[in-house]
Formats: C-alpha cells, structure tokens, sequence
C-alpha cells in the first residue's frame, strides 16, 4: 500500500540503520555514529538506507539456530522477499543468488510464486516501480489474499516511494499474531494483530493502519511494545523522578485507567519495576538530547528487560572511546545505569508476563482508533470521499483530518482508555500539518485540553458531545471477548 494510507503516528516510516535482533527476541537498538564503529560501511545516503547488514546477528550460533526453526513461509517473509527487494533496489549482482533461494522456496506455492514472478517482470522495466506502482500493489494484495484463504498467519505491506532520483518498491513484512472482530454501532469489522517479521532496517512510527484492500484494521504490536514499555510503564510507579510536564499531567489518569484494566498482580510486577525502567528512559533521553550538540547516536527502544551483556560491554567500548568529548555519544555512567537496570529486570517472568499484558492493555486503544476507521471507510467510500461533517466543511477539514479526527473522538470517549489515548496522542509533533496534529488542534481547542497541564474532567463525555456535533453519531465500539489479555512480540 501507498506510504501515506492512514497511519496513527507518523505520515511516513523513519529509516535508521539498526543493531537488529539476536535468536531470542526483537531488538531496536543503536543507530547513528554506532554503525561506523559495528557496521563498518553501512551508510545512510537513501539509495542504501534499505542496506541491511544481513549478517549482522550479535550471536551467530544463536541466528543458525533460529534459522534452522524457520518454517518455508517464515524465511520467505523475514528474510527471501524483503532481501530480494532491497537487492533489486540497490542493482546488486546478489540478487540473482535471492531469486533463486525465493523461487525454490516457492514451488511448494505456484500462486505466490507467480505473483513474485510477476512482480520480477515488472521491476525488470526500466524506472519499473513507478510505470507499475499501481499493478505491483495489486500484486501485493493478491499475494495476501491467498495467505489468508489458506489460513497461513503472514501479512505484507508493500511501499513505493518516490524520489527525484529514484522510485522504488519495498517490503514490509508481519506475522499475524491475532484475528477478532469489532463491533462499531452494531456493524462487525475484522482486526489483526500483526507483528514485524522482515529484519530490514526500516523503522515505523506507527501503531496501526486501516486502508482499503487489507481486509479491516492492522494494529502493529511492534509500535505498541514501544511506546507501552517506554512511555506508559514509567507512570505506574508511586513517584516520578525527573518527570515532563506531559508526564506529571497525565500521570494519575493514566495510572488509574491501568489499575482498573490489569489484574492485581500484573500492576504490582510492574509498579516495582516503574522506577528502573524510569532511570532507563531518562538515559535513553539524554543520549538522544545530545543530537543537539552534534552526536547522531541514538538507543532507539529496548525490550522489557533492557540489554543484553553484549551490547551493554559495547556501549562501554563506545563511551570509553569519547571519555575526552565535549559531546559524547553516551556517558560511562549512563552505560552502567544501563547495564544495572537490565540485570534487575532480566530472566523475570513474572514481569515479562506484566509486560506483555501493558501492550495488551494499551493495544485496546489503538484499536478503537482503527475500528473506528474500518466503519468510516463504509461511509465514506474508503475516504475517496470526506467524511460528511458540516462543522468540518466550515473549518475547511480535508478528507484524511476528518477521518482522524473521528477516530480520535472515538478514543477519547473510551470510559476505559481515554485519558491513556489523550497521553498518547500528546506525544505528536503538533508543529507538522499532519492530518493527525490538524485533528488533535481541533478537538484540543474545543475541549480545551493542554497537554502539559491536567487533563479535563469528564473527558469521555466531552469527546462524545463534540462527536455528535461533528458527525451526528458518537457509535458504541466493542471488543470481542477473545480480545488479547498479553501480546508477546514475534521472535
């Protein structure tokens, strides 16, 4: 699908070179200045920025193992198609040697392999990707039509991107964790869990997205795993040290929507962790602050139970090498704090358990969002028409700010999740003309929410007055009762 179909945070995916994934789990780690001491080349001028150190696994002997575990259809989407792509990209003689692991992995499927053929055919052409955009999206659709008419859990998102120099075709690839149906106003909608299976280097900014063609809403557990470890999970301690302005507003709204949505004993895991986890977000903080004087290095999100002994005993490598700078990458002493939280935290089950049920919990929300989008796209002729909204004509609202403009409503509305919606939301940058900032401006001003200062009370009915005044409908949205209570990332 396009880059531009509806996604929650961003309007298009950040690229960064990634220290990426060990046998055991999902990492996103380490970008910028990094790569020249641990990738030793991988650069990021765009026509590489796809570049992935494709052996790059920190343990080799746990990557063999992992590989060997690998179903057919499993190496085809992390690893065959995604490869391929990047490879015909970047006019690599090594994509020879892909097409034909890919091809032989296919046989098995003549109706996937066809549509890869087809898709070969295409990219073959000269300037291909933008002569056959539309048709190589078709493609893709077809290739996921037959994934789910079988039943094998695979899902892909294919993006052109334009550039003045180059259009290009590329992957992103998931593993279907998940598949329910949302009632909104009465009406059922299909919703999938999906997590990231391809290990390219191409980071999103989003927790979901609903489109025409995919068949209902996509929430990415990926996104959600992120911003509920980093961003949520520090709330539920007794106290805050150091906290943002955003965080002190919202931190008793938040908290309480968690207590009245977790089990006892999944809160306690996690609020005798808040403060480690904490001191971790605030080093993670001041690394990235530090871009302000110079530094490109960054630690983008770690897992629950932060790093593993290897990275930690690099960073230390890395901050030994800029004891002496003015404008260090990062800090002995903020490896050590590094190193100290993630052995409090690790080969803790309990607390992975509690971990995993807050991405739960915090998935609830997005998918209100998403659902919400699933029942406007009926209205709306998947929003090749605007949402009708006469407050929204009067404030001259284009199609994609109605549309986001709805499903924000819709999530301020939630008796549950409201406020932990409203937190999110406020993480935006409100400085870009984005649909999603031109829409949080709107209901902002109307309800008269600063972010940086407590919420209002009743919000939930607020949202749903000013829904009503929008659209004349604020729909009652309901969760199945197979809604996931924990969502583990895909390993």
């Amino acid at each position: 699908m396009p880059e531009d179909d509806d996604p929650l945070l961003a309007d298009a995916d950040d690229l960064a070179v990634q220290l990426v994934r060990d046998g055991r789990r999902r990492r996103l780690i380490a970008i910028g200045l990094i790569c020249f001491v641990v990738l030793a080349g991988v650069y990021l001028a765009f026509g590489r920025s796809l570049e992935r150190a494709w052996h790059l696994s920190r343990a080799a002997s746990a990557a063999a193992e992992r590989d060997a575990k690998m179903t057919t259809l499993e190496r085809v989407h992390a690893e065959l198609l995604p490869r391929w792509l990047i490879q015909v990209n970047n006019g690599e003689s090594e994509q020879v040697v892909t097409w034909t692991h890919l091809e032989t992995a296919l046989t098995p499927a003549p109706m996937l392999l066809d549509t890869v053929s087809d898709m070969k055919s295409l990219l073959a052409e000269p300037d291909g990707a933008r002569v056959h955009s539309e048709r190589l999206l078709e493609l893709t659709g077809d290739w996921n039509e037959y994934l789910d008419r079988v039943g094998e859990p695979w899902w892909v998102d294919t993006t052109i991107r334009i550039s003045p120099k180059q259009t290009i075709a590329y992957v992103k690839t998931y593993k279907l964790l998940a598949d329910f149906t949302v009632l909104v106003a009465g009406r059922p909608y299909r919703t999938r869990m999906a997590a990231r299976a391809d290990r390219t280097n191409i980071l999103e900014s989003l927790l979901g997205h609903t489109s025409p063609g995919q068949d209902g809403a996509i929430i990415l557990t990926d996104r959600l795993y992120d911003f509920a470890l980093s961003e949520v999970w520090p709330l539920l301690g007794e106290v805050l040290t150091d906290p943002t302005a955003r965080q002190r507003a919202f931190q008793v709204r938040v908290a309480g929507e968690a207590k009245a949505a977790l089990p006892t004993g999944t809160l306690g895991a996690l609020r005798e962790a808040a403060a480690a986890r904490g001191r971790l977000e605030r080093v993670l903080t001041a690394v990235r602050d530090r871009h302000r004087c110079g530094s490109q290095f960054s630690i983008l999100d770690l897992p629950w139970d932060g790093m593993e002994i290897e990275e930690t005993d690099m960073l230390r490598r890395v901050a030994k090498r800029d004891r002496f700078e003015s404008c260090p990458r990062i800090t002995g002493d903020e490896v050590e704090v590094i190193a100290t939280v993630s052995d409090e935290l690790r080969d803790n089950e309990r607390l992975q358990a509690a971990a995993e049920a807050l991405v739960a919990h915090i998935a609830y929300a997005v998918t209100i969002h998403e659902a919400r989008h699933s029942a406007d796209h009926d209205v709306a002729s998947a929003f090749i028409e605007p949402l009708p909204c006469a407050r929204c004509d009067a404030l001259r609202l284009g199609k994609r700010t109605r549309a986001e403009l709805s499903a924000y409503l819709a999530q301020f509305t939630s008796a549950t999740h409201g406020y932990t919606s409203l937190y999110q939301a406020c993480g935006l940058d409100f400085t870009r003309p984005t649909p999603h900032a031109l829409a949080l401006r709107v209901i902002f001003g109307e309800l008269g929410i600063d972010c940086e200062h407590t919420p209002p009370p009743g919000l939930q009915s607020k949202a749903s007055a000013m829904a009503q005044a929008f659209f004349g409908r604020s729909d009652r949205i309901e969760m199945p009762e197979s809604f996931p209570t924990r969502l583990e990332l895909y390993r």
